[in-house]
């Protein structure tokens, strides 16, 4: 026996949920969208690749975040390297450059339907 049918406003939340918080677990989803965190996996499996393929804001999005990736890389090895020849190293600037390039790199993988973690071979 199945259940219903999702609803597309419960398909596009959860779509969201996953793509502006890369990281957020499927119990996560389930508490921010109440969508059964089974059938948020479902969508992330199914309607996320469809959704990712069919659009152009989508596509958007990838460029946008892989180019903040490159330019957010560029900018923390230059101020990382002039920080370190003053030797006064600001850990909270590096770590947010940090986390906001991570973020960008993940919501991208997700995006084009690849790990979002690195995997050792």
């Amino acid at each position: 026996m199945r259940g219903s049918r999702t609803k597309d406003i419960d398909k596009a939340n959860v779509i969201l949920a996953k793509v502006k918080t890369p990281d957020i677990t499927l119990q996560e989803i389930q508490e921010e969208t109440g969508v059964n965190y089974e059938t948020a996996r479902k969508i992330l499996e199914v309607d996320l690749p469809e959704v990712v393929k069919s659009s152009e804001r989508i596509a958007r999005i990838v460029d946008n975040d892989l180019e903040s990736v490159e330019t957010m890389s560029l900018i923390t090895k230059r101020f990382a390297k002039e920080t370190l020849v003053k030797e006064q190293l600001d850990r909270a600037d590096v770590s947010v450059a940090n986390t906001t390039t991570e973020s960008a790199f993940k919501r991208s993988q997700i995006l084009q339907e690849r790990p979002t973690e690195i995997v050792d071979i």
